[in-house]
């Protein structure tokens, strides 16, 4: 949805409150006029785990993702809209399956083109990095073991693991944004 030309995804609890919003960081080509980026990043407590709402095109974005796990995130819900013209099977890899590799999460993605689970590839009964294959549109269900979250090459404290030192001089300025 968008508010003051912003947009943004956002979680509602089963009763309709409002657990958390993430505003967009970035633009993609068609609205790049009309929309301005947010500032922050923002990492949700939930029952089930350190989530992040990943909107739109910023699931492109390495740094933002990375960003979101060294702020406690577990599990990244990516959602967008791809026009048929410009959907090609590499968006999934350069998209939600990087993502679970890189930073050791996992990363559900919908939208208009497909929908699937990934994982870091260490921790999926096939080897191929998906808990749920990219299909054109179905109903997402796998179960969610964040604990072996843990065994996967970038799971665990990732901070420590890329820069022990940088991280034990700046995670408390790292985690005030």
């Amino acid at each position: 949805f968008m508010v003051d030309n912003r947009l943004y995804l956002c979680l509602f609890d089963p009763n309709g409150a409002i657990i958390g919003y993430q505003g967009a960081l970035h633009r993609n080509l068609s609205t790049q006029s009309k929309v301005e980026p947010a500032s922050s990043v923002h990492v949700m407590q939930t029952a089930i785990g350190n989530l992040f709402l990943c909107v739109d095109t910023d699931i492109y974005y390495p740094e933002l993702l990375r960003l979101a796990k060294l702020k406690g995130a577990d599990l990244v819900v990516s959602s967008q809209y791809i026009h048929s013209y410009d959907f090609k099977p590499k968006r999934i890899t350069t998209g939600i399956w990087s993502a679970a590799q890189q930073n050791g999460l996992f990363v559900v993605g919908c939208s208009n083109a497909f929908s699937a689970v990934a994982a870091p590839w260490e921790i999926t009964p096939d080897g191929t990095g998906f808990l749920v294959q990219p299909e054109h549109s179905q109903h997402l269900f796998c179960k969610l073991f964040f604990h072996k979250l843990e065994r996967s090459a970038m799971g665990g404290s990732l901070a420590e693991k890329l820069n022990p030192v940088f991280c034990k001089r700046y995670s408390p300025i790292i985690s005030q944004k």
